[in-house]
């Protein structure tokens, strides 16, 4: 039944596009001949698995004209015995088991050193002449993109492929964790990598291209991405999406925030932003970041604030947050959801906005409830607040003072979500 559904997919491909390349994926299977198959089969080499599986594919993707590309990194576990990291060579025994009409993609969306990169082209042609290599663009973190790593990769990785004579080279862009990132936020990166592929390095060039091209400033642009770097510029960061989540009355983040930095930076980063809000074509990506933004100013130090207001029992201080930046909170995240529908709706179909709707509705419903919580407390109604007695640890056991790397599902409560 398996191969019947490939079968049926091939089928359809051949009558829904005209192009006769598909990329088959296969990538990350690292468990691989373990589980029920060890079972049934005893201990197998996954590369040998994974050649009796690909000829059956290879076979029915024939059938309809179509070539075939997959990601190569199975194969390069199996004959180095990691992606990136090398702990042996095996490549003799290896190549054999790679149909020689099957293109390995070796994707790479972390290292910024050139030589890593043509190490791994190197490695990937021991295997296979048909090469390609992919990069990505980081738009599946959060809200925001990160081209500026974007970029470093791309440069590498580019030059890399110039130096080893690979003429095939793609960004990716995912959606992991609810695709939040409007994908056009990273035109900086596409604009600039398209200008690589050409030997075009010059990035003040690039910027004038991209002018012309995209009829906004570049600088302005990549700004899409500054609500996340709000303490460093690591690689990877999203304390938008960890802290437009985070509780107010015990947010997993809270021990990492600094306060009062918050305020001033995404207020003055919302003005800077509101000069791309007038572009008829790109406006509603710097509305939707612009309105996440103003949402931060209030939220990223409210739990923080609350918390010591509460701890040093000053009960003013406490009744003004209450009464002025939690009801102020609640109407940034109604205007935030608004703009970041427009921005959904504008770049894609409905399917997947339901998961924003449970996301940004609950983390609406929480404030509510936090602020009410605080209302009986002050009134006498409650004679302590439970969540405000807990100590806030170290988020995840993390020693730096930064807020980045986690998923969704991690960020409103430490509960099962």
């Amino acid at each position: 039944r398996t191969y019947t559904l490939i079968d049926n997919m091939f089928k359809t491909l051949s009558e829904c596009f005209s192009t006769k390349n598909v990329h088959i994926g296969m990538d990350e299977a690292r468990r691989l001949g373990r589980g029920k198959y060890l079972d049934k089969n005893g201990l197998l080499d996954h590369a040998e698995i994974m050649k009796k599986h690909l000829d059956r594919v290879l076979a029915l993707a024939e059938k309809y004209g179509f070539q075939c590309e997959i990601w190569g990194d199975m194969y390069m576990q199996a004959a180095y015995g990691g992606r990136y990291t090398h702990t042996k060579d095996e490549s003799s025994r290896v190549k054999p088991l790679i149909p020689q009409n099957l293109k390995l993609c070796y994707w790479d969306y972390y290292h910024t050193e050139l030589s890593h990169y043509e190490e791994c082209i190197d490695r990937h042609k021991k295997l296979t002449d048909n090469v390609s290599v992919a990069g990505g663009l980081w738009t599946w973190k959060g809200f925001c993109p990160n081209n500026r790593y974007s970029l470093e990769i791309g440069e590498a990785a580019i030059k890399a492929c110039l130096n080893k004579g690979v003429d095939e080279f793609y960004f990716t862009l995912w959606g992991d964790g609810g695709a939040e990132c409007m994908l056009f936020s990273a035109l900086p990166s596409l604009v600039a990598g398209a200008e690589f592929a050409k030997g075009n390095f010059d990035i003040s060039n690039i910027k004038k291209i991209f002018k012309q091209k995209i009829g906004m400033d570049f600088d302005l642009f990549s700004s899409l991405e500054c609500p996340d770097f709000i303490y460093e510029k690591t690689e990877v960061v999203n304390a938008t999406r960890a802290m437009l989540y985070s509780d107010p009355l015990c947010g997993i983040f809270d021990a990492n925030v600094q306060e009062d930095i918050a305020p001033t930076y995404y207020e003055t980063l919302s003005a800077y932003l509101k000069t791309g809000e007038d572009n008829p074509k790109w406006g509603y990506l710097f509305k939707n970041i612009r309105a996440l933004c103003d949402v931060l100013a209030v939220r990223f130090d409210l739990g923080v604030k609350t918390r010591k207001a509460y701890k040093s029992k000053d009960t003013a201080t406490l009744k003004k947050i209450v009464e002025e930046d939690y009801p102020m909170l609640l109407t940034r995240l109604e205007t935030f959801y608004n703009a970041f529908e427009a921005a959904w709706m504008t770049e894609r179909k409905p399917f997947g906005f339901e998961v924003q709707d449970i996301r940004i509705g609950g983390a609406i419903r929480r404030v509510k409830h936090c602020k009410q919580t605080l209302e009986k407390y002050l009134i006498g109604e409650l004679k302590q607040v439970d969540e405000l007695e807990q100590e806030i640890l170290p988020p995840f056991g993390m020693t730096r003072k930064n807020i980045n790397g986690v998923g969704y599902a991690n960020l409103p409560t430490t509960g099962v979500m």
